[in-house]
């Protein structure tokens, strides 16, 4: 059975830059775009319309203004080389054609304008942009068939999501990988996927992104024959969209339910879901919807036994797929021609388109070499991811390390000296009372010298005295000698 992927529109489209419920009339916004003669000014408001008209199911208004944005955008941008405004600017012209296209299925076109886009917002340096950007890039990618550059371009930007703490916009990334998942039958991993998506969304209590993972919810059970389950999936995601009125997620539930239907045999109640969606899918000009929609109808007619109406389903499901660049859409069309030629007897007919589908069929990776493909190149996202975190940790733990050491470093220097002063202070200290206590010693020793010299200058006195006392004096001594040489 073909993936259904008209519910990736949704997402990409919520996923644009700037995407909110266009409140404004579109007068008011051709009003101000009359009364303005700023360019930066018409740009925005131009880009503004493209969006309105666009969420308006007017493709064409809205793919003529997002091109006159552009124009007028490249026009300033070449006056003013390397301003990030006029580089975020012209990557909202870009997303908005890239986003026409990509409604009316035309991948190929779309991936062309959402890598202008990319480059745009990268020159920019807006990292929130750049994200949505490789998300646009990465599901217009799944839609032509290239899953490998399809998962490599998610991945980049969760990865960004990741980091900034983008919460809704890592479960939108989630809701794209887990298609994915789904389209190499990986279940389980499509399951948690989406299990993690929807808390995100419950988390923030978002009823949009509730929705998206309630349909992606339902599609797997329907892979796995809890048609039930898939069954209240559905119900309760159209529930949601009715009151959030959008019709295009409206019609992408009808298509759910009806393809559930049709996998249980209710070919009745598929029928009523499918045309429900297609009057939605035509307004809008959803060649993907479309496509989807004549396919489901071709089945039915083949299973019912009517090869010349499920012909007439199928030759318009061929046709579109071709304008639209759809390999899948062309493959499963040309296989539902080959049938039909075949119960209508025209076997000639039937081996051709037999031929052509298989050859649509090689133009695809083939289905174990592109699980292993996505494997591998997962296993390099994460294997990236974690080798750039345990670089980046390392490198962090080295510079801890290298900080820890300088600390320690300083830290021991600084205590050693301290230690030295600490040192240094109690030897002065020290010194400083030995000093003080021997001044007292020699003072007290001075003091006892001082007495004892007293005492003996005392006793010296004394005894002078004395001797002055008992010896005669010189004139007493000369009378006596006198004397003496008298009576010689």
């Amino acid at each position: 059975m073909m993936r259904s992927r008209s519910f990736i529109v949704i997402l990409i489209l919520f996923s644009l830059p700037g995407f909110a419920a266009q409140n404004k009339r579109a007068d008011s916004l051709l009003v101000l775009l009359k009364g303005t003669t700023n360019d930066s000014a018409r740009i925005n408001v131009l880009n503004s319309l493209s969006k309105f008209y666009r969420e308006s199911g007017k493709l064409d208004t809205a793919l003529l203004l997002a091109n006159q944005a552009m124009a007028l955008a490249l026009q300033v941008d070449s006056l003013n080389p390397g301003c990030k405004t006029c580089a975020g600017a012209l990557g909202t012209a870009y997303a908005n054609i890239g986003s026409v296209y990509y409604i009316r299925g035309d991948g190929k076109s779309a991936l062309q304008h959402f890598l202008r886009a990319l480059q745009r917002f990268q020159a920019a340096g807006d990292s929130k942009d750049e994200a949505t950007a490789l998300h646009n890039v990465g599901n217009s990618f799944y839609i032509i068939g290239n899953y490998p550059e399809a998962l490599r371009n998610l991945y980049a930007s969760l990865k960004i999501k990741e980091r900034s703490g983008n919460e809704m916009g890592v479960a939108n990334s989630l809701i794209s990988i887990s298609f994915v998942y789904q389209g190499q039958q990986d279940f389980k991993d499509e399951l948690e996927t989406i299990r993690k998506a929807l808390a995100i969304y419950k988390k923030l209590g978002d009823k949009r992104g509730i929705a998206f993972s309630l349909v992606s919810m339902g599609m797997l059970n329907m892979n796995l024959r809890n048609y039930e389950e898939a069954t209240r999936n559905h119900r309760e995601a159209l529930k949601i969209r009715e009151a959030l009125k959008d019709e295009v997620g409206i019609a992408v539930c009808y298509g759910n339910l009806g393809k559930n239907y049709l996998a249980q045999g209710k070919y009745e109640e598929a029928e009523k879901c499918y045309l429900s969606a297609y009057g939605i899918f035509n307004k809008f000009g959803d060649k993907q919807g479309l496509i989807n929609f004549y396919l489901d109808m071709a089945k039915i007619r083949r299973i019912q036994k009517q090869p010349k109406v499920q012909k007439e389903y199928a030759v318009k499901a061929y046709h579109l797929s071709r304008t639209a660049n759809s390999l899948e859409g062309s493959k499963a069309s040309c296989l539902e021609l080959s049938w039909a030629d075949s119960a209508l007897g025209d076997d000639r007919e039937a081996l051709m388109y037999y031929k052509l589908g298989i050859a649509y069929s090689d133009s695809l990776v083939n289905e174990e070499n592109t699980k292993k493909t996505v494997r591998q190149q997962m296993q390099y996202e994460f294997e990236k991811k974690e080798s750039g975190q345990k670089a980046e940790q390392e490198k962090k733990d080295a510079m801890a390390e290298a900080d820890k050491h300088k600390q320690q470093i300083i830290l021991y220097a600084v205590a050693g000296c301290l230690l030295l002063v600490l040192a240094f202070a109690v030897f002065i200290y020290r010194s400083f009372l030995q000093k003080q206590k021997a001044n007292l010693e020699i003072g007290r020793q001075k003091n006892i010298i001082e007495e004892k010299q007293k005492e003996i200058v005392d006793s010296i006195h004394y005894a002078r005295r004395i001797q002055a006392s008992l010896m005669p004096s010189e004139k007493q001594v000369s009378r006596l000698l006198q004397r003496f040489y008298h009576k010689q």
